[in-house]
């Protein structure tokens, strides 16, 4: 809300327009994160995620996932795809944490430990 100076329930109920707002005044891949992860590119495309859960809203949950971003992009992939694969396979190992652990004593580490065996179904 504070980057584009709008009161957090105008950006809960815009949430679309907001993400694409940002990616346009910034040149910017935006990642508006909610219940379902908006993506938003600098030409105005949204991208949905469903993959995630009540788990990963925590402390710790949103480095990991930057962590992640910038592990796809130093391996070469654009900014937009880097974001897409960082949030969907983040939400992925979150859902798995989830049926491990429960969605309240999941922690960022049991994520991060998670990753490979979410990984592997990519092989």
């Amino acid at each position: 809300s504070r980057l584009i100076n709008k009161s957090v329930e105008y950006v809960l109920v815009n949430k679309n327009f907001c993400a694409k707002e940002i990616s346009k005044k910034y040149n910017v891949v935006t990642v508006l994160k909610d219940h379902k992860t908006i993506i938003s590119d600098v030409n105005g495309n949204l991208y949905l995620n469903t993959t995630g859960n009540s788990g990963i809203a925590k402390g710790g949950s949103g480095d990991v996932l930057s962590g992640m971003i910038g592990s796809f992009l130093a391996q070469g992939y654009s900014a937009i795809d880097a974001v897409i694969c960082a949030v969907y396979i983040h939400g992925m190992s979150g859902d798995e944490c989830s049926q491990k652990f429960s969605d309240i004593a999941m922690t960022p580490s049991d994520l991060i430990n998670n990753l490979p065996s979410v990984f592997l179904k990519f092989k």
